[in-house]
């Protein structure tokens, strides 16, 4: 009798690999974390006004660095306060983008709409509405920019390196313990609006 062979091919998994197919998940298993990083995490800040569609904007760019890996995601987020009739501070379009670093680079762009067209946005709410923190507001001319690395967001490869969504490896002069345990690094800069 004979015995049928059993024909198996790696041929699957050797192109799996160079289309790009992810990893299979026993991969990750071989990891090995890196020690704890002290981050280092910068921004510039430039803001100009600008026109679109016949309205006038401010254009604010961050362009950083940091010495995180290639792949790390920062999340840059704005946020544009007004003073409302309550005397509460609200936070007004906040933004929020994930860029990716590149050879220790970071970059991004943001439209930030003008003080006059928020000021009637937040007064129209409030008329619609009849919600008093924004009645009467103020816009603040100040935008707030903020910079986080959390291992929450990253990729699972960065994620493999640096022990998990849980990790503590972030460390560094801008580090804190997140509420649910992992560490995240934050910076905050504020950049005054011409308009």
């Amino acid at each position: 009798m004979m015995i049928p062979s059993t024909r198996f091919s790696l041929m699957p998994l050797v192109v799996g690999a160079l289309v790009g197919v992810a990893t299979p998940t026993w991969a990750q298993d071989r990891c090995d974390p890196l020690e704890p990083i002290d981050v280092e995490l910068e921004a510039d800040l430039r803001v100009e006004e600008t026109e679109r569609q016949g309205r006038d904007l401010n254009l604010v760019s961050v362009s950083g660095s940091t010495n995180l890996p290639d792949g790390f995601q920062v999340t840059i987020s704005t946020c544009r306060f007004y003073l409302g009739g309550d005397g509460e501070r609200y936070c007004l379009s906040p933004t929020q983008l994930p860029v990716e670093v590149e050879d220790g680079e970071f970059a991004s762009q943001f439209v930030i709409i003008n003080a006059t067209d928020l000021n009637t946005a937040v007064t129209a709410y409030a008329s619609a509405t009849g919600d008093p923190a924004a009645q009467d507001p103020s816009i603040d001319d100040e935008l707030i920019v903020k910079l986080l690395v959390t291992p929450r967001t990253q990729s699972e490869p960065i994620q493999c390196l640096i022990g998990g969504e849980d990790s503590n490896l972030l460390q560094g002069e801008h580090s804190r313990e997140a509420t649910l345990g992992f560490s995240v690094v934050e910076r905050e800069y504020t950049v005054s609006l011409p308009i």
